[in-house]
């Protein structure tokens, strides 16, 4: 199967499984007893091998549930069978997929976890080979498909049902303008760890386009690799446009997408989804989803326009928008958990981050690496932040404007409260009306709190270049905020900010200040340091640096 490299994020979201286990693998049978076609553990940790499931599968139907301790099941090894036999597998906790099991002929299989208690790994997934075979989840009977056409016409004919892909599906022979699946999803599709490989959706100028128009209900557990949507040339556009969905007002979980989204007059472009709308939810997803084009609006690399909640995912793509966002082109709702990797890139843009462009709502335990370089209002982390709380965040791009730039926050306008956050990259400025360039903010423009922060970049441009804000326009409260007076090349320790001399609450300190203890103010159950870690500066316990 060929499915996306998973991302250090998801390896850390997807932890191993749960100690207290029955483990399917390729050891020998231990601590499981199995009588009647129940098989059960009788210790903490037991294991069953795949080759014992296989011949008792050949003779009819068998049960693995949990008990004595172990509370979850992982399967490690392949599992095929041919048997008309049905496999049930009953945790009280998690099921983990993470080897291939093929369900041959006519057989069947019940997941029966506490709850949505079910993974797919890389390498993980259930193949049927007859779509007339019987897969029950969690108590819900699930319609087998192994196409995109007939997914649509099923969907179609009830939004509302159970669906899941039986097996890996190459589009390439399909051809499509719109939306694939035009009805509104209600019920769930499961992906079964499944791959479709070559969707495309070519020259359309239509609204929630991808490969569900629209998810109110839960789409899960698949991978689209190289996939394509091309958008009709100008005027207004296509709108929503994502790989997986134009717009999600459900949940959306374990999805992996990469290839390229091509909309010049489009706007709401993201790779997974071009609108992720309240009360949506995004999570464990990774995109490797590039977006060239240079007029797109609201671009990002996981989502064009957030005001739901993204959390547990990542993006690597790099984004041309404007706005454009390394994950989000603009979101008003809550990301946590998150991160992005690609670069933001727009000469002709204003305000772009390397996470988010425009960002109000939260931003939580997040990071940015890819560097931004837009006309105005570029940002490591965000572009323009205003209503906004970033807490336990960081970038390490660069961030270039031709007006302000800062290394996480261009240009902050009311309500930002920035706390327990710090910048590594460089902010510079490349003209000479430039209005501010700074190591954490570029401009600060209205009422704002910014507390136990830091940055060590060397921001630079013609005029109001700060060690950690470019200007200051209106009234911050400032708290316990650092920059590196070596590695910034402001060793004045009155220029905190560029365009007030000793300004309050912002301090200058050498490196080996730094990298010798915890800054005042700064809570050792906050921040953390190490020389291997983050250069030897401080670093965020719950937000470590990959």
């Amino acid at each position: 199967m060929n499915r996306i490299a998973i991302s250090t994020l998801a390896l850390v979201v997807l932890a191993s499984p749960a100690s207290a286990s029955v483990v399917i693998s390729n050891a020998a049978t231990k601590h499981m007893s199995c009588s009647g076609g129940v098989c059960t553990p009788t210790a903490k940790n037991s294991v069953l091998n795949a080759g014992d499931l296989e011949t008792l599968l050949a003779s009819g139907d068998v049960t693995v549930n949990t008990g004595t301790g172990a509370v979850s099941i992982a399967v490690n090894a392949p599992v095929t069978w041919a048997s008309t036999s049905r496999l049930t597998l009953n945790a009280s906790n998690v099921i983990s997929i993470r080897a291939a099991v093929v369900v041959e002929g006519t057989g069947a299989m019940t997941l029966a976890p506490s709850g949505a208690g079910l993974s797919f790994y890389p390498g993980g997934s259930i193949a049927f080979w007859d779509n007339s075979s019987s897969l029950v989840i969690s108590g819900h009977s699930y319609t087998l498909v192994s196409d995109i056409t007939t997914l649509a016409s099923d969907v179609q004919a009830n939004p509302a049902g159970f669906y899941a892909l039986a097996k890996d599906y190459d589009a390439s022979g399909d051809s499509f303008g719109a939306a694939a699946v035009s009805t509104a999803l209600t019920g769930t599709f499961e992906g079964l760890g499944h791959t479709i490989s070559n969707f495309s959706i070519n020259n359309t100028d239509e609204f929630q386009v991808g490969l569900f128009s629209e998810i109110d209900g839960t789409a899960r557990d698949l991978t689209m690799s190289g996939g394509d949507i091309t958008c009709a040339g100008s005027g207004v556009g296509a709108q929503g446009v994502g790989l997986l969905v134009g717009e999600n007002k459900g949940a959306v979980k374990g999805i992996s997408v990469s290839g390229t989204i091509d909309c010049d007059s489009g706007r709401d472009i993201g790779g997974v989804a071009g609108d992720n709308t309240a009360p949506g939810i995004i999570s464990n997803a990774i995109s490797a989803v590039n977006i060239p084009q240079s007029h797109a609006h609201s671009a990002g690399g996981l989502v064009g326009v957030n005001t739901g909640t993204i959390q547990k995912s990542s993006a690597s793509g790099d984004i041309v928008g404007d706005p454009g966002g390394g994950l989000v082109g603009t979101t008003s709702g809550t990301i946590t958990d998150s991160r992005a990797t690609g670069s933001v890139l727009n000469a002709a843009a204003a305000y772009s981050g390397g996470l988010a462009g425009i960002a109000n709502g939260t931003i939580l335990r997040c990071s940015a690496s890819g560097n931004v370089t837009v006309k105005t209002y570029a940002g490591g982390l965000v572009g323009l932040a205003s209503s906004l709380t970033i807490d336990s965040s960081f970038a390490s791009g660069a961030a270039t404007s031709a007006n302000a730039a800062g290394g996480l926050v261009g240009w902050a306008g009311s309500g930002l409260m920035l706390v327990n956050s710090y910048a590594r990259g460089t902010a510079t400025g490349t003209i000479r009306k430039v209005q501010g360039i700074g190591g954490l903010i570029g401009v600060s423009n209205a009422a704002q709190s910014v507390a136990t922060s830091y940055s060590t970049g060397a921001p630079s441009g013609a005029k109001n270049v700060g060690g950690s804000v470019g200007a200051v326009v209106g009234s911050v409260a400032v708290t316990d905020v650092y920059w590196d007076l070596d590695t910034s090349g402001i060793s004045d320790p009155s220029k905190g900010v560029g365009n007030s001399a000793n300004y309050p609450g912002i301090t200058g300190l050498t490196t080996a200040q730094f990298q010798s203890g915890l800054p005042s103010g700064f809570d050792p159950s906050v921040w953390a340091e190490s020389p291997s870690i983050n250069n030897g500066y401080p670093y965020l316990i719950a937000n470590p640096p990959q």
